[in-house]
């Protein structure tokens, strides 16, 4: 065991090398996305995973990384507390990457509406509610807001999930 100041010093530390590891997977969530992008496998479930697969390496990664920084002597709250700061900042990081690929890659929103439309149909939509849910989407606002919101809906809670198992599992027992 360590004292309360080397703990805290550890920490710090430790906090530094999580960023590092999650600009690292941040860069490599990006390369993914455009990967995905110049090679037209929009539409490719296996090749779409591997965004979230990369955001729940770097979150198990990060936390691991922390927890030995630590020396093993490490609270739920301190575990819980790097994963989401790690989960944080790749959503900031995709956020980002939101914004600007439609600037980068305009035509991105077309193959968003063909899917879209490609999907609803085979749910069983009729031409009229096809229209008026594709209309929407003609709005770049609402457009961008669906993409962030989805995003956050996904990544992010897959982030937080991946974060409290971790931190359940990880954390010192005499915490």
């Amino acid at each position: 065991m360590h004292t309360e100041a080397e703990h805290e010093l550890l920490k710090e530390q430790a906090g530094k090398k999580t960023l590092k590891i999650g600009l690292v997977f941040a860069g490599l969530i990006l390369l993914a996305h455009v990967l995905i992008h110049v090679t037209n496998s929009h539409s490719n479930y296996q090749v779409l995973v591997i965004p979230e697969l990369l955001l729940i390496t770097a979150v198990i990664i990060s936390t691991i990384v922390y927890r030995r920084s630590l020396r093993g002597y490490a609270a739920f709250g301190e575990l819980f507390s790097n994963g989401f700061k790690t989960t944080a900042l790749l959503t900031i990081f995709l956020v980002l990457w939101i914004l600007l690929s439609l600037q980068i890659f305009p035509e991105i929103k077309e193959i968003d509406i063909r899917l879209a439309k490609e999907s609803m149909t085979a749910a069983g939509y009729n031409e009229e509610q096809l229209n008026e849910s594709l209309a929407s989407y003609q709005d770049n606002k609402i457009y961008y807001l669906g993409k962030i919101f989805n995003m956050l809906r996904l990544d992010f809670l897959l982030g937080i999930l991946t974060t409290v198992i971790l931190a359940m599992f990880l954390r010192s027992r005499n915490s």
